[in-house]
């Protein structure tokens, strides 16, 4: 972890970053500055102190640390960042395991990942299930790009297609055995519980799924999974945990075998449904 300071100066910064996050997070915030970022790119000795500076200056203002190192840790990988797509998070790690476990292991089966962002579900899988294949859509041009470089540098074979899911019809037939979503559904009456960081830097478009209806992006899939499906085929989705009952009743409108699942934190976070 002191491969490119010495101990002097990461006393200095550590004790810069406790005054704003307290020990341990300064002590995980230092290791993924010092493990994450490229330094090797950087130059001689005055300029990587110069750009560990204003790393510093910018996760202090707020930032992320994930978009001032560039990368972000999911399901034992690294994955390459920019503020074009969200920031991976653990319960969404979990959303993987629950794809995992209706995959099987040896049978060919095609995957769509709905609003792949970074790409970390699709590539995942792909990796975790390398028999499969995998289909990953997003509306967001930029975020393809941050995703189809991570595929390449992971070497994971995902296909990606932009899409706006919401407006453009979705014509793949019935051919899939599994979706997976981690979608846009925050509504705007939220956004005073959440974090300032997250509000600030993480894609609106990503977060919030436009208009006045939260839940649009679980109707949908609802309502079109029947013939995007291949028969038993699954669904698993990302939920906001304050309106997990109200996206088991979409579904249950569209086939009895719903499933709602709590996260590590207890918290009722992802939904399973067969089709």
């Amino acid at each position: 972890m002191n491969t490119h300071f010495s101990r002097e100066i990461r006393g200095k910064y550590t004790a810069i970053l406790q005054q704003r996050y307290g020990k341990r997070e300064a002590e995980n915030i230092w290791r993924a500055i010092v493990e994450d970022a490229d330094w090797e790119k950087v130059g001689d000795r005055s300029r990587k102190q110069k750009k560990l500076g204003k790393m510093v200056e910018a996760i202090i203002s707020g930032r992320p640390v994930q978009y001032v190192t560039g990368k972000a840790h999911f399901y034992g990988r690294v994955f390459d960042l920019g503020e074009a797509v969200l920031i991976p998070r653990p319960e969404t790690e979990e959303v993987v395991y629950e794809c995992l476990k209706v995959l099987d292991k040896n049978k060919p089966q095609k995957v769509l990942d709905i609003g792949t962002g970074s790409g970390c579900i699709a590539i995942t899988i792909a990796l975790e299930r390398p028999h499969c294949r995998v289909v990953a859509v997003d509306v967001s041009e930029d975020a393809l790009r941050v995703a189809k470089n991570n595929a390449r540098k992971l070497g994971a074979d995902v296909e990606f297609r932009r899409l706006d899911f919401l407006k453009e019809p979705v014509d793949y037939g019935s051919e899939f055995d599994l979706i997976v979503s981690n979608p846009p559904y925050v509504s705007r009456d939220e956004v005073d519980a959440m974090t300032a960081s997250t509000v600030e830097y993480e894609p609106e478009i990503a977060l919030f799924p436009g208009g006045d209806d939260c839940l649009v992006f679980y109707k949908k899939i609802a309502e079109n999974a029947h013939r995007m499906l291949k028969a038993g085929g699954r669904v698993v989705v990302e939920l906001n945990e304050f309106r997990a009952e109200e996206v088991r009743a979409i579904f249950e409108e569209k086939t009895a075998s719903v499933l709602l699942i709590k996260d590590m934190q207890g918290k009722k976070r992802i939904l399973r449904a067969r089709f």
